[in-house]
């Protein structure tokens, strides 16, 4: 079974199970949206910025498109049911879509696993993984919630996994 047929990324469907019918991505509308905004913002400002600057101007073309953008968001990691650490997400977008950005010559392994490290510690499923480097890239990586493992949660851990925003609840 490869990494996508684990639901860790690739081309998640929408419904039970993963799959529909329909043959929709999960979040297509606003993983599309996204995207169109990562180019324009590339287009416009080119490679060479800080993450910070590429994330403050991808905020702007965001809600310019009439998307809901929450930036730096402070997630809790939890390990046996206890707070080990935080991470702030670079950007949540409607709720659904996690949104990483890189300014790096290119993506490595390392940036994909950050991502689905962070779509581990959040009830998301789906992240994009943008570079603003050199040459403009991403990747869409999903992580379905009933593919997450206990790895923050103990077996007898009952309770819901913490949600990455009150905004979100």
């Amino acid at each position: 079974m490869g990494t996508a047929d684990r639901g860790f990324r690739g081309l998640a469907r929408k419904g039970a199970g993963g799959s529909s019918d329909s043959g929709q991505l999960l979040h297509e509308a606003t993983t599309h949206a996204i995207l169109g905004g990562f180019f324009r913002v590339y287009n416009e400002l080119g490679a060479g910025f800080v993450e910070g600057v590429y994330a403050r101007a991808l905020a702007i073309e965001l809600e310019a498109r009439g998307l809901h953008v929450e930036c730096e968001v402070p997630v809790s990691v939890y390990f046996r049911g206890v707070e080990v650490g935080r991470f702030r997400a670079d950007l949540i977008v409607d709720c659904q879509v996690l949104v990483e950005l890189k300014a790096a010559e290119a993506l490595v392994a390392a940036h994909e696993q950050q991502v689905i490290n962070y779509l581990s510690a959040t009830s998301l499923e789906v992240a994009l993984l943008l570079n603003f480097g050199p040459k403009a890239s991403f990747k869409r990586l999903v992580l379905t919630n009933t593919h997450k493992t206990n790895r923050w949660y103990p077996r007898w851990f009952s309770g819901p996994r913490p949600r990455v925003s009150a905004v979100c609840s």
